[in-house]
């Protein structure tokens, strides 16, 4: 068998058989205390390009530092790429594959409608000079639209309105249904914090303090080419870091994010009546409606003490700190779709947010954004070019074989209950295999791009995800139609390097980005 693909799979089941059902069977006694850590000794994580500059002697135990001293010949060895955060196999996987998408980019005889669209976008994303020309004036269009706002009551309007090429103060999509998944909901997430975890807001730590000082340096650069004054600019990031502030106590931490109880804590849905219930001031539902979901009968609202934490904010006397908020998050968000200028200085507070050297080169980069932008189409024409037959069969036998594996090994233990015994049984058998690529893809025959600037390509391709999202609404969900192929925040596109085990879906996952190199070859031996 190709071991680490095995690996994986492997990784996915033991989270897949058991996650469900020990909660109704066997639970073990509390292992709480096997997860301290003895001396309570921060993980250093070696293969970040700062900490491998500090790598000195070689520990002389595993005890010291196990990874240390495992990887130390590699680790002392390796360089890490202009680009890139760190390297491992699986950044090796990724830089194969995104190689090979870069040549199906630049393949002009390939003869799909899809590759067409990846291959304009691609192309409008380095035609510089037609951007340089633009240069902030689609987004000074926005923010001038924002800085109108006189009233409460036309904040309201603009947030409902279809056309707002700004950012929200919610965000909301269509998901599959934790409850139900089979089915597509309304799903309303909290906004995006600039320093990414909310914790930073209730206890700041050193790396929250040097996000903050990262936006402070190169925001201000960026709100001045949009007219602001240095000091305007300094005083708008400090208002929208209150704000967030404010917003963070009703937010998920990240460790929260990985507690067990996770999913069924995002589960929260409610009819629309008892939606209307939630907000007294924050139209949220009317924002909602203007935006497309008009017809929605139910809502999966993730996280409700954001909304109401909102909804204490959303009067009239806080109407300037909304507004600020909005331009500053706003500028942020289409940084990397104007000029030259811009487009540097957002990969200037990225690179120093995550301590990266250097940049891709613009071609590596505009395939990333093709990428990110259009999955569907860059599958597609990837899949044109690079037939995924006999890969597609070989994974799915490979999982079928693992699958068999874990059901063989489930009928022999002795220490399982019979209950447990026969769920775990049940959920493997009812396991679904995604591998490589799908069968079927969305439906985007009504995208044109054709005559846009990289800008306006950005605009429509949003204008069409959101109307394809909104026709999805409490919809019976396709199973031959993969969750990945939609988009969605969780994988980027099928060319992501990466494998997973969807709980809501009880699918397996096995990308096509993870299938190269050290990791899987069509040639390896069984």
């Amino acid at each position: 068998m190709k071991k680490t693909v095995l690996f994986v799979l492997a990784l996915c089941l033991c989270f897949t058989a058991f996650s469900a059902v020990f909660a109704e069977g066997d639970t073990g006694e509390a292992a709480e205390n096997d997860m301290i850590l003895n001396d309570g000794t921060p993980w250093v994580d070696w293969s970040l390009r700062e900490n491998m500059s500090q790598i000195g002697e070689k520990p002389d135990s595993p005890k010291d530092d196990f990874y240390l001293r495992t990887n130390y010949d590699w680790l002392k060895s390796t360089e890490i790429a202009p680009g890139q955060i760190y390297s491992s196999p699986f950044i090796d996987v990724e830089t194969e594959v995104g190689r090979l998408c870069l040549e199906a980019l630049k393949d002009t005889t390939l003869k799909s409608e899809d590759a067409a669209q990846a291959q304009y976008l691609y192309n409008a994303f380095l035609d510089w000079d037609a951007r340089n020309a633009l240069g902030v004036e689609p987004l000074q269009k926005t923010i001038n639209r924002i800085s109108a706002v006189s009233t409460l009551d036309e904040l309201t309007r603009m947030l409902c309105d279809k056309e707002y090429a700004g950012e929200k103060l919610f965000e909301a999509d269509v998901q599959v249904n934790y409850s139900e998944p089979d089915t597509w909901i309304t799903d309303i997430q909290p906004i995006d914090l600039l320093l990414d975890d909310s914790a930073e807001y209730r206890e700041r730590t050193e790396q929250g303090n040097y996000f903050e000082a990262v936006y402070r340096e190169f925001m201000p650069r960026m709100l001045e080419k949009l007219g602001y004054s240095t000091e305007e600019a300094d005083g708008m990031l400090t208002r929208t870091f209150a704000l967030e502030a404010e917003l963070a106590d009703s937010i998920m931490t990240s460790a929260e994010e990985y507690e067990s109880d996770f999913y069924q804590r995002l589960s929260k849905q409610m009819s629309r009546a008892e939606a209307e219930t939630l907000c007294s001031a924050l139209p949220w539902l009317e924002m909602l409606d203007g935006q497309g979901y008009a017809g929605a009968q139910r809502y999966q609202v993730e996280q409700p003490a954001y909304l109401q934490k909102l909804d204490g904010i959303y009067r009239e006397e806080r109407l300037e700190d909304l507004k600020n908020y909005l331009i500053v998050s706003t500028v942020y968000d289409h940084m990397k779709i104007l000029d030259r200028e811009s487009f540097d200085l957002y990969n200037d507070i990225r690179n120093s947010k995550y301590g990266i050297e250097g940049s891709l080169p613009d071609e590596e980069r505009a395939c990333q954004e093709v990428r990110s932008n259009l999955p569907k189409q860059t599958d597609c024409a990837f899949f044109e070019k690079y037939d995924p037959t006999k890969m597609k069969a070989d994974i799915t036998r490979i999982c079928e074989e693992v699958i068999d594996c874990y059901r063989k090994m489930l009928r022999e233990e002795d220490w399982l209950a019979e209950e447990t015994r026969a769920k775990a049984i049940e959920k493997l058998d009812k396991m679904r295999i995604t591998a490589v690529c799908p069968d079927k893809h969305p439906d985007y025959s009504g995208l044109s791009l054709e005559g846009l600037g990289y800008y306006d390509c950005i605009r429509e391709i949003k204008r069409y995800k959101a109307r394809f999202s909104e026709s999805l609404v409490d919809q019976p969900r396709d199973p031959d139609l993969w969750y990945c192929t939609l988009g969605e925040d969780w994988v980027n596109d099928i060319l992501t390097t990466n494998a997973m085990y969807s709980p809501e879906l009880n699918e397996i996952i096995i990308l096509r980005g993870i299938l190269g190199d050290a990791i899987y070859r069509e040639d390896m031996n069984s």
